[in-house]
Formats: C-alpha cells, structure tokens, sequence
C-alpha cells in the first residue's frame, strides 16, 4: 500500500468519524428540540398569564428551529462527504475522467451552450497545469471548443469518459428539504 493512498485513508477515516459525531449531535438536538416544545406547551396550559396560542407558535417555531439545525447538519455531513470523494477521486482517477466531470458539472450548472471558461481556469480548478488541459481537450471526443468556450456535443460520449464520481455526486439525499417549510407568512 503506498503513501499516498493510505494517507487518503486516513482523511476519509477522520472525516467518517467527524461525521459519525455529527450525526449523534443533530439526534440529540432533535430530541431537545421535541422535549422543549412539549414542556413549553405544558408551562403555557398552567400559567394564567401566558395564551395557548402564544404556546403552540413557540413550540412550532421550536420545531421549525430543529428542523432547520438538522438540515443544517445534514448539508454539512453532505459536503464533507463530497469533499472526501473529491480528495479519492483527485488521487486515484486519471485527469481526462476528472476534466470530463468537471465539464458534465459546469455543463449541468449552467445549463447553457457553450460553457464560458478557459484552460487556465479549468488547469486552476484542477490543480494542474494548463498545457496539460489543452492536451486533454484535444484528444477527447464530443466536444467543439473556441477561443474562451467549450461546447458539449456529445453528453453520452462525455459522460462515457468520465469516473463514478460524477453519478455519485449527482445523487440528490432524501433528506434534503424543501426551504419553503422555513418561509414567513
């Protein structure tokens, strides 16, 4: 085993056990979160002074306030996850599958045609030289690119050369939530 790989072992061990930490934070957050609303309503139904109504809104936002934590917990455990794959996949696939995800990406992000870049930007992002890019780019199929543009001709083709990293990283979580549970009417 070389040096390289079992140091990207080491990282992703870290960060599997950070996110392991995470998660038992956010189902202890969850859990406070549920018991404060009830005790809230509780001392709201015994007081004289304080409505019921008032009561169940701040248990409401309570909820909403977990809610939001957990969410927000989950989008980082969800980045760190995609940073680990980003390190594995800069140390182990080879550049051309890293420069047809990085354009499947952009391609995806932008949804337009042609994408405005440059080899320098694309060598920047990659951590490599820009030479090396316009090499790539030459020799890979299902795209015309210009001065300052590339465009996607072929998305089969492109996604045909690029890693699995691409379709693991396009996967959407189920519990990614919708932001408007956190709208104010």
């Amino acid at each position: 085993m070389n040096a390289r790989y079992a140091t990207t072992l080491g990282v992703l061990r870290d960060l599997t056990a950070k996110t392991a930490d995470l998660s038992q934070q956010a189902a202890k957050a969850a859990q406070f979160a549920s018991e404060s609303s009830e005790q809230c309503l509780t001392a709201a139904k015994q007081a004289a002074a304080v409505p019921v109504i008032a009561a169940a809104k701040a248990a409401v936002d309570t909820a909403k306030a977990a809610a939001y934590s957990t969410m927000c917990l989950q989008a980082s455990i969800q980045m760190v996850s995609k940073m680990s794959m980003e390190v594995a996949c800069a140390n182990f696939h080879s550049l051309d599958q890293r420069v047809a995800k990085w354009l499947l990406i952009r391609h995806d992000h932008h949804r337009s045609d042609p994408i405005r870049v440059t080899h320098q930007s694309i060598a920047d992002s990659l951590g490599v030289r820009r030479e090396a890019i316009t090499l790539i780019l030459r020799k890979m199929r299902g795209l015309s690119f210009s001065r300052g543009a590339i465009k996607v001709v072929d998305r089969e083709m492109l996604e045909h050369s690029t890693c699995e990293c691409y379709a693991a990283q396009r996967q959407v979580h189920a519990f990614q939530m919708p932001l408007s549970m956190f709208e104010v009417p």
